[in-house]
């Protein structure tokens, strides 16, 4: 049932058996086709050893029939619904390696696997449609089957020139509704979008996604990251968003620009967008932004989508909300110049904010003193709410003592609709003794790009592979041994997980590589889709190992967000990795700091203070560790209170 179609393009003959052995008509039959002029000489067993005994690959190997191990694949699951599964997304992708021909996933028809005569009567069907025939239960549905479905749409990675049409095959009491609702829902990826943050004066919005955007590892192209960018902000053909029902184009000079905020929010990356108005253009109360989305077969840049993104739009309302002070903090110094000895003072607010510090706005009222020249406000980070406030060099402001209590005008500080706030900020002037907190905020690990796990012993090479579930630095600490088995025809290979050994049992004097990757692709360890490992080429014969060889080379790349209690200075110092992963890896500042000296570097220097850090750490292990930083060149507040303690963090 499985294998008709397949069976149907390439013209070759499906043998029946029992399960039980291996009968002489099937024998001769096989003889007799191998005695034709032409005959493929080559086999394909389906069915797990209970359903087709393995005597029929013993006789095929035999050396009066002289098949190559190579030549004989058996695909078989733990029922025929799992076999179904295999067999099918064996023909979509490995089947090249074998044969002169795939099966794509333009078509896929749905058959009874109680009631088999409509599967093979549609076999030549379904070989003239290029078409997958899924076995699915009376129910409608199975496990193996829904997965199928996802399977194939995953095949396109959201962009192909596929259209994929579904079939079914029989009448409802054999076939019922539900198979095709059924494989639908499996199928359905389709993403909804929301957008919020439009704010009078402001230029920026959010859109949030209910899922990630697939990356370049997947098998499509472009990723969806790439294609996402083209219509919406990066690219001169993005045409997703109308503002007041106007195209945001560059022809017009209005292109926005999306940038990924999962790196600074926490939010898995290629989810959540800032959107950033194109043109210099701000919004006002009542205008509308909307983005379009994308629909299901529509072809955007060449390339079709299998999937939709809904579409969103927020509307500007009147603001008349006075922004508020989240946290803030005045530090006693001298009032000339802005390094960490000097009078400062560092404050949040609770949206973006202008802030208009001119002579007299800034007042020490212990003293009645006031700022006599304008004050600088350095914004840190692009949210616009955070700032660090200066005074000029040339100021006769007197200097701060602890205790002191400073005060900002109400009116020096107003939000994007103009809004100023209610009350004057006051701050009691006090030294800061304690140390930041850092706090870990997100973890992102991409194990598919980096460097894989490989096991070598000449000429057998076994990697780990890429898209896998042991890609990067998760194939670390497995170990591989070759046994010699004189007499033994086909080689087996045991893959244990929870003691992460690979055991390949063989006949030294007459298996080789290519043998192996026979035999691994037969329990879909090198599947291209689900595939775990990769066998390299080789005729050479193998050879024994005197001791197990273990796993080198296996890197992966993450990305570890912290938040922080208060703003810091990053000093380019020296960090390394700690605990479980010391000795395993690098780890940097994703954007890297600055030297920075004490009471000396000021403070507004580029990329010196921050509310937020990412280290990227490339790592040959998972697990916990920590990031070591050090006590006098790495992490600081704004008081020259250096982080001591290691940061804790847990990759996977």
């Amino acid at each position: 049932m499985s294998i008709g179609g397949f069976a149907a393009e390439g013209t070759w003959p499906i043998l029946l058996t029992n399960g039980s052995g291996f009968s002489d008509e099937v024998k001769d039959v096989i003889d007799d086709y191998l005695a034709l002029p032409g005959s493929a000489g080559k086999a394909l067993i389906v069915g797990g050893p209970a359903a087709v005994s393995t005597s029929i690959e013993d006789y095929l190997l035999d050396e009066a029939v002289g098949f190559a191990v190579t030549d004989v694949r058996r695909i078989g699951g733990a029922d025929r619904s799992h076999t179904n599964f295999l067999v099918n997304l064996w023909s979509a992708t490995d089947a090249a390696a074998t044969f002169s021909y795939v099966f794509n996933t333009d078509n896929i028809a749905l058959a009874s696997g109680v009631s088999p005569w409509d599967a093979l009567a549609a076999s030549g069907w379904a070989a003239g449609k290029n078409a997958h025939i899924v076995l699915v239960p009376a129910s409608g549905s199975s496990i193996w089957s829904a997965t199928l479905m996802a399977t194939a749409s995953g095949f396109n990675d959201g962009f192909t020139n596929q259209d994929v049409n579904v079939y079914l095959l029989g009448g409802k009491s054999v076939m019922p509704a539900a198979a095709l609702t059924a494989a639908a829902g499996a199928a359905n990826s389709d993403l909804t979008a929301t957008l919020t943050g439009c704010a009078e004066g402001g230029n920026t919005a959010t859109l949030m996604l209910s899922g990630r955007l697939k990356d370049a590892t997947g098998p499509g192209s472009p990723s969806e990251e790439t294609q996402f960018d083209a219509m919406g902000g990066v690219s001169a053909n993005g045409d997703r968003f109308e503002l007041n029902g106007v195209d945001q184009i560059a022809s017009a000079s209005k292109l926005p620009t999306l940038t990924d905020l999962g790196v600074l929010t926490g939010v898995a990356s290629r989810q959540m967008f800032l959107v950033t108005l194109g043109g210099s253009q701000t919004f006002a109360e009542d205008d509308v932004l909307e983005f379009e989305g994308w629909v299901e077969d529509s072809t955007y840049g060449g390339h079709k989508a299998t999937r939709s993104i809904s579409a969103a739009s927020c509307e500007v309302s009147a603001d008349e909300t006075a922004p508020t002070v989240v946290s803030a903090r005045a530090y006693p110094g001298a009032t000339a110049g802005a390094d960490s000895a000097d009078a400062r003072i560092e404050v949040r607010f609770s949206e973006p904010v202008a802030l208009t510090l001119s002579a007299g706005t800034v007042t020490n009222s212990s003293n009645s003193d006031s700022n006599s020249a304008t004050a600088t406000a350095t914004a840190i980070g692009s949210s616009g709410t955070n700032y660090m406030i200066t005074f000029d060099a040339s100021d006769t402001m007197a200097t701060w003592d602890a205790l002191d209590v400073v005060v900002i005008d109400a009116s020096a500080v107003s939000d994007l609709a103009g809004n100023t706030m209610d009350d004057p900020i006051s701050l009691t002037v006090a030294a800061d003794s304690t140390a930041p907190v850092l706090t870990v905020s997100a973890v992102e690990c991409n194990h598919a790009t980096g460097s894989n796990y490989s096991m070598a012993k000449s000429p057998l090479t076994i990697t780990a592979g890429s898209t896998g579930k042991f890609g990067g630095a998760q194939g670390a600490g497995f170990k591989m041994s070759v046994v010699n088995q004189r007499g033994i025809l086909v080689p087996t290979v045991d893959i244990n997980e929870t003691t992460r050994t690979i055991t390949v049992t063989a006949d030294t004097g007459y298996h080789t590589p290519n043998d192996v990757a026979a035999v691994m692709a037969q329990n879909w360890q090198t599947n291209a889709v689900l595939g775990n490992w990769s066998v390299g080429a080789s005729s050479t014969l193998l050879a024994a190992t005197t001791s197990a060889v273990s796993a080198t080379g296996g890197a992966s790349s993450c990305s570890v967000d912290f938040s922080t209690n208060e703003n810091v200075v990053v000093d380019d110092g020296t960090y390394s990795l700690g605990g479980g992963l010391s000795g395993f890896g690098t780890v940097a500042l994703a954007t890297s700091g600055v030297t920075y000296t004490a009471s000396t570097t000021a403070l507004t220097t580029s990329n010196l203070v921050r509310g937020s850090l990412t280290f990227t750490v490339n790592t040959a292990v998972l697990g916990s560790g920590s990031i070591v930083v050090s006590a006098t060149d790495g992490i600081a507040n704004l008081n020259d209170k250096y982080v001591a303690l290691p940061l804790d963090i847990t990759l996977s």
